[in-house]
């Protein structure tokens, strides 16, 4: 690599509408008795797909035709968000997530572009994959937390496309932009 060559921190992911992100939020303020926890801002809610740090914007055209390539093969569909979840555990906590209750498509979509993304030698994080939103990531040692059981998360929001995203880092948090969005053969508004 270049030294002269810039640097791009990126991620391919699946975004969120605005109205869905403020159901998210209205939902994690009923779980603001969980202490040590930073909370992800709405506006940054998204399902990451691919983490691929920092690569060089030259490769940022291949990176389009791929997601193009994929979004070209699926159609609209609906994710119902379901179950709450720790990284890596409940009584070690790190990540409060909420899971997807239908993953067989984001799963199928992720295996996809794995798939163009080894065969176009452009590196990511290939740790094992679960679909998922994180709500917040907790600051430090945080003893086993315990949810209420009748606690239901039952929000759902239509996927028209796949995002290319850039990542920018900064002392308020990190900063997302859409770098690309490909969107899929059909989209239901």
């Amino acid at each position: 690599m270049l030294l002269s060559e810039n640097l791009i921190r990126t991620f391919i992911s699946i975004e969120i509408d605005e109205d869905t992100k403020k159901e998210i939020a209205k939902y994690c303020r009923r779980l603001n008795y969980i202490k040590g926890i930073k909370w992800v801002e709405p506006y940054n809610y998204h399902l990451t797909l691919n983490f691929l740090g920092e690569i060089p914007e030259i490769i940022i055209p291949k990176l389009i035709e791929i997601l193009d390539k994929v979004s070209l093969k699926y159609s609209s569909f609906k994710i119902e968000l379901g179950d709450i979840g720790f990284f890596p555990n409940s009584k070690k906590p790190r990540v409060l997530w909420v899971g997807i209750k239908n993953p067989e498509q984001v799963i199928n979509i992720k295996k996809e572009l794995d798939e163009l993304l080894k065969n176009s030698n452009i590196s990511f994080d290939e740790k094992s994959f679960k679909p998922h939103l994180t709500l917040g990531r907790f600051k430090e040692d945080t003893k086993q937390i315990f949810l209420p059981e009748d606690l239901k998360f039952e929000i759902s929001f239509i996927v028209n496309s796949i995002y290319l995203m850039k990542s920018t880092l900064s002392r308020q948090g990190p900063q997302y932009s859409v770098i690309h969005s490909s969107f899929f053969k059909n989209n239901i508004v």
